[in-house]
């Protein structure tokens, strides 16, 4: 079939370009130059807002029901089930900034509400905290009905996989759920939180740790991450005195976490060296009559010192006979 020729001042067709899955437009809007910047983002931030309302509206719950509404910051009360045992004033000083040039949060914080009408936190406790900092009066909240095992695994799950949460929060919060019995394996835990069950075991192994040593992490829980925690478990088995003292050794000297290990197998090491007796040691002796003398033992001989009034023949004769062999 002969070629169809195009007549002179039609455009060639085009087969839409497609990259990656998204198919570019056929056409490109013209430019708006009359156009204020200023008008460009003030449409921008009300699309947006548009959209969050209708995730809002259109995204299912997590459990139980639940709506979204802005909530008053002053009848919020913080979440017994929170993991974070270090929440520091630059964390929130850093997320309170973000938020305010946002000018919005942009993910709903989560609440249940208590029997005397007030709300509880499920998660999201640093955006609260960072809107009270601003001033804000409210703040966006998912409002969920859930009971207090549900709002347990649910207060773990909002801070997986956030900054800051620390190993040891992780395991003390595993622990803290696995303890409540309702969810009674690692796998089910790792699939409700989201990550994998070697993760999950591995945290875990810092809660095996001494109870001194649990003590020490609650207040200072970026100390020691998952990575090694069985070892430091299996040394705080016999050795719990040691463990202890590594771990302030890596909050006051900062040393790292392998030098804290390494520090216990060297002490462990060198108690079991043997004593090595010094160059000399001087015992006292009696002889006969009651009279006084010293035997001196070092690494290269014996030497007797005989006090006045010993017959040294007798003694030669005595040190002979006990050298002698038949």
């Amino acid at each position: 079939m002969p070629k169809e020729s195009r007549r002179l001042g039609v455009d060639r067709p085009t087969t839409p370009q497609v990259f990656q899955g998204v198919v570019a437009p056929a056409e490109f809007p013209k430019a708006k130059l009359d156009v204020s910047l200023d008008s460009i983002l003030e449409q921008q931030n009300r699309h947006a807002h548009a959209h969050d309302h209708a995730l809002a509206v259109e995204q299912p719950a997590v459990a139980g029901n639940s709506e979204f509404m802005d909530v008053p910051v002053d009848l919020i009360d913080p979440s017994p089930f929170q993991p974070r045992l270090d929440i520091t004033d630059d964390e929130l000083q850093l997320l309170a900034n973000s938020i305010s040039v946002a000018r919005r949060v942009n993910r709903p914080i989560s609440l249940r509400i208590k029997p005397n009408g007030r709300y509880e936190l499920i998660g999201g406790e640093r955006r609260w905290r960072s809107v009270k900092l601003l001033g804000w009066e409210t703040i966006i909240s998912r409002i969920l009905d859930v009971d207090d095992a549900e709002a347990q695994v649910l207060a773990l799950a909002d801070n997986e996989g956030q900054e800051g949460l620390t190993d040891f929060e992780r395991g003390r919060a595993y622990k803290q759920i696995l303890d409540r019995g309702e969810v009674t394996s690692i796998r089910h835990l790792a699939s409700r939180v989201g990550v994998s069950h070697q993760s999950v075991m591995r945290c875990l192994n810092l809660t095996k740790l001494p109870r001194d040593c649990l003590e020490y992490l609650t207040l200072h829980p970026r100390l020691l991450g998952s990575t090694l925690a069985s070892e430091y478990a299996a040394a705080g088995e016999k050795h719990p005195d040691l463990v202890l003292e590594a771990l302030h050794k890596i909050d006051q000297e900062g040393i790292s976490q392998e030098q804290g290990l390494r520090w216990i197998n060297q002490v462990l090491k060198d108690r079991e060296k043997p004593i090595l007796p010094s160059a000399s040691q001087e015992k006292s002796i009696k002889f006969a009559g009651g009279l006084e003398g010293s035997l001196v033992v070092s690494k290269s001989g014996i030497r007797i010192k005989v006090p006045k009034g010993v017959d040294m023949e007798k003694v030669e004769r005595a040190i002979l006979d006990a050298l002698m062999t038949e």
